[in-house]
């Protein structure tokens, strides 16, 4: 299970015999039932069932493996694809204003993140760290949303998080379009 499911009691009403009040675990529940983040129908998970069969999961033999260079190994759990990659897209270019960043894509996209996390086997790492924007991206966007990420993943593991360890130094175009 995804996310916690709700918990009502009927608790019987202090107005007289035969009416009956409603008590939920929040207040917030009552007033805003769950509902699936990626569709808005009601829903106890992160995502409903129509929604979940949409996203593009990789085998485990798939979405592990060897890395190059200095990477031990890389490990995706779904494919760049529709809908995955409008969520991603969505988190690391919020629109602008107050409340730019989209809560229900940021929880999807960190529920992927702890996905990942989950499935990674073998000997843990030491740590986990990001790979930084540049500078001129970070005062743009306003956040880091590499951090964010690893954050989910180190909070999921308990392990240490490196937010240090790499710095960007080339302003590069972004890997969108």
């Amino acid at each position: 299970m995804i996310a916690p499911k709700s918990h009502f009691a009927i608790l019987p009403s202090p107005r007289g015999p035969g009416e009956a009040i409603v008590e939920s675990q929040t207040w917030l529940e009552l007033l805003f039932p769950p509902s699936c983040s990626a569709c808005g129908r009601p829903s106890a998970d992160r995502l409903c069932l129509p929604c979940r069969q949409t996203v593009p999961w990789l085998e485990p033999g798939a979405a592990a493996r060897p890395g190059l260079g200095p990477l031990d190994g890389v490990l995706a759990p779904v494919a760049f694809a529709s809908p995955v990659r409008e969520w991603i897209l969505t988190f690391k270019y919020p629109r602008t204003g107050l409340f730019a960043q989209d809560a229900a894509i940021t929880g999807l996209v960190l529920w992927l993140a702890r996905a990942a996390a989950e499935g990674f086997e073998g000997s843990l790492p030491d740590c986990i760290t990001p790979v930084p924007c540049h500078p001129r991206r970070f005062r743009k966007r306003g956040f880091e949303p590499a951090y964010r990420l690893a954050l989910e993943i180190a909070r999921h593991r308990g392990l240490p998080l490196e937010p240090r360890l790499l710095r960007r130094v080339r302003h590069t175009p972004t890997q969108t379009g």
